[in-house]
């Protein structure tokens, strides 16, 4: 037997070694079991997160089908009206009323109409309940907590690119959207204040539509994150 293989040998056959080499089998064990048993409670973690935050959008989603709709229409009230607005004053033929009327049925509420002759009428009327914009009801409470818990720094780029835009755009509709309901409180009788709110509202729109684009696409970039 050759001298380094006796050394071998002797060490693995005294009581020292033995328990020096189970002690180190031991270590790198329990090291293996602790990184598993970490990653796994990575990896559940970063299911229920990714749950929240598909929950969150589908949410969103939902309540963006329902208001774009709704704001679209306003825009075309606002519109319809400003082209019969003479200063202050609703003004236009019953003809041109009949037409509003049947388009937008309760968008004004007639109260009282005076003949201005040549066949023009100005109408007094109600639109209150109307012209309102909601408050948009848009969230990102998941993606926030995401930031917060340390877990992002395990997802893809992709993946966090696609959230930060998110919430990045849902944060500056929200700020526009506060803007707005301020804008219509304040909002005048005359054509310019009309037209003025209308431009806004369809900017506003606009932004929706983006970001319901972006919600669309949420399975494709939401399949980076797992």
């Amino acid at each position: 037997m050759s001298k380094k293989k006796n050394i071998i040998y002797r060490f693995f056959s005294s009581d020292w070694g033995l328990t020096l080499s189970a002690t180190l089998i031991g270590v790198f064990l329990a090291l293996f079991l602790n990184e598993w048993v970490a990653n796994r409670k990575v990896k559940a973690q970063k299911a229920i997160a990714l749950e929240n935050i598909l929950a969150e959008i589908e949410e969103n989603e939902e309540h963006l089908k329902k208001t774009i709709p709704k704001d679209s229409t306003l825009v075309a009230i606002i519109s319809s009206l400003s082209e019969y607005l003479e200063e202050d004053d609703l003004i236009a033929t019953p003809e041109e009323m009949s037409t509003f009327q049947h388009e937008f049925p309760d968008a004004l509420a007639i109260t009282d109409s005076i003949s201005l002759g040549d066949g023009k009428y100005e109408y007094k009327g109600s639109m209150e309940g109307v012209l309102n914009l909601s408050i948009l009801s848009i969230s990102t409470i998941a993606i926030k907590t995401l930031k917060s818990s340390g877990l992002s720094a395990t997802f893809d780029f992709d993946c966090l690119k696609y959230l930060e835009t998110l919430e990045n755009l849902s944060n500056e509709i929200i700020l526009l959207n506060k803007d707005l309901i301020n804008d219509f409180m304040e909002m005048g009788n005359s054509k310019e204040d009309k037209e003025r709110l209308s431009l806004k509202l369809n900017l506003f729109i606009n932004y929706e539509k983006g970001l319901f684009d972006i919600y669309q696409s949420k399975e494709e970039f939401l399949q980076n994150c797992k």
